[in-house]
């Protein structure tokens, strides 16, 4: 309550701060919403459930995006609704609950979305809280956009060359305190990144290294702001690399791929050594036609804000399909202990109490999956459509998986293993330049199971 009040005071501030340079917009958004799959009974939302409740659009939203030269400050604020209140009440909307006692249940966790930026001559600075990805393609198993947000600091320069063009991505993040108390019992956790990419008009190619120091205050020496293959032997330390790629033959389609290394365990190291733990993608894109409207994200989404590297633009279409498939091996990711694993704990709101939950720096799902989506997006001047089949394949344990000798079938699901069909379809149809009704139907089949969701809504730029 206290945050929603300091949203409301601030109001009228940043309305006189909005000038020539600077733009302050607003957005209402009722939603109809229902889920099939929601229940009283549930003590923990799914991944799933999870990564719907960030991308559902908050019913009330206001940004200020400032603008001066070279540097850039943005921020939001949602009046976003209570998870758990939505798995328990289910009320069927996306306005903030309110009880029978008079209590309004919102998201006190805000902003998803708040940095400053200053860009010129090939250099980029970024600091705050956003979506930040390293690779091609919709899957990441480094640093993935699915994650609802990072909040981090990140340095990139590209120096032009003869042929091509040569980058520099640096990245340090935190994980949330509190979260971290509450997982592992420890308030320490930050990772580090640098990239290297090479791009030149049909290809790209780059090589990152992540490294994740837990339960300790980080040292210079661990940031490896330029240094590969290092603190390999440190202890507190998870540290892994990845190579990715992009081949783009004409404009219309693109082929990319990657591979992550967490461990390798080598024939001349002991049976206890850390056991093979890796990674791939792979995918391809193809549009055709011109799509007759603006295809960008809009600014109240925080994909329009996502740091992305090494991947390749390819120009709007009309009609774009696309295809993604990735491998996470069981024990990718994984440690003997809590904090040191490659997860990056959420803390969210039950009804005024906390609650914490693991999601993944890169694999959406973790470890132990292996996942294939299809994909398409049609884009007229006044209906959009993106309409997904997702087929996750799920082992047992994924990141629980015990983390100690002997590592058998590295490469195997761990039996029993799920299978889960998604479909996804979402409709957005323009009425002015202000209005908009959305829709959203969505499928999720088991063997045994079947859920549904459904979503109407419409959307009104109030300035």
């Amino acid at each position: 309550m206290k945050k929603t009040v300091s949203l409301l005071l601030l109001l009228p501030f940043l309305a006189l701060t909005a000038g020539a340079e600077s733009t302050f917009n607003g957005e209402v958004t009722p939603l109809f919403t229902f889920n099939s799959g929601y229940n009283s009974d549930q003590t923990l939302p799914s991944l799933n459930q999870l990564y719907e409740w960030y991308d559902t659009p908050s019913f009330l939203m206001f940004n200020l995006d400032l603008h001066q030269d070279n540097f850039r400050a943005f921020t939001q604020m949602d009046l976003h609704t209570d998870l758990m209140v939505d798995l328990h009440h289910q009320p069927y909307t996306n306005l903030p609950y309110i009880s029978r006692s008079g209590n309004i249940y919102t998201d006190p966790n805000i902003p998803n979305v708040g940095y400053l930026e200053w860009e010129k001559d090939g250099l980029n600075l970024s600091g705050g809280r956003r979506k930040i990805q390293i690779g091609p393609g919709d899957y990441a198993l480094g640093l993935s956009g699915t994650a609802p947000y990072f909040d981090h600091l990140a340095l990139s320069k590209t120096f032009f060359m003869n042929k091509g063009e040569l980058s520099y991505f640096f990245t340090g993040i935190t994980s949330d305190r509190k979260a971290m108390e509450k997982m592992a019992d420890t308030e320490y956790k930050s990772l580090f990144a640098h990239s290297f990419n090479w791009k030149t008009e049909k290809f790209l190619f780059g090589i990152t290294e992540y490294n994740l120091i837990y339960e300790q205050v980080p040292m210079i020496q661990d940031m490896g702001f330029i240094t590969f293959y290092h603190g390999y032997y440190q202890d507190y330390q998870n540290v892994m690399d990845e190579l990715y790629y992009v081949y783009m033959p004409v404009s219309s389609l693109q082929i990319y791929g990657s591979l992550i290394m967490d461990d390798y365990n080598m024939s001349i190291e002991a049976s206890d050594s850390n056991p093979n733990a890796m990674g791939l993608t792979g995918g391809a894109s193809w549009g055709r036609g011109r799509p007759g409207r603006d295809v960008s994200e809009r600014q109240s989404s925080s994909y329009a804000h996502m740091i992305r590297i090494g991947a390749m633009e390819q120009p709007p279409a009309r009609l774009r399909i696309s295809f993604d498939w990735m491998w996470a091996s069981k024990y990718l990711y994984n440690r003997e202990s809590e904090s040191g694993k490659f997860t990056n704990p959420m803390y969210y709101s039950w009804e005024y109490e906390r609650e914490t939950m693991n999601t993944f720096y890169g694999a959406l799902y973790g470890p132990d999956t292996v996942t294939s989506k299809l994909s398409a997006q049609w884009t007229a001047p006044a209906l959009a459509l993106t309409t997904s089949l997702e087929w996750l394949i799920a082992g047992a344990e994924g990141i629980e998986i015990a983390y100690e000798a002997p590592y058998e079938n590295w490469y195997r699901l761990e039996d029993p293993v799920t299978h889960t069909v998604m479909i996804d379809t979402e409709a957005e149809w323009t009425l002015s330049s202000r209005d908009a009704l959305l829709g959203k139907l969505g499928f999720d089949i088991q063997k045994d199971d079947f859920d549904f969701s459904i979503g109407l809504g419409y959307r009104r730029v109030l300035f």
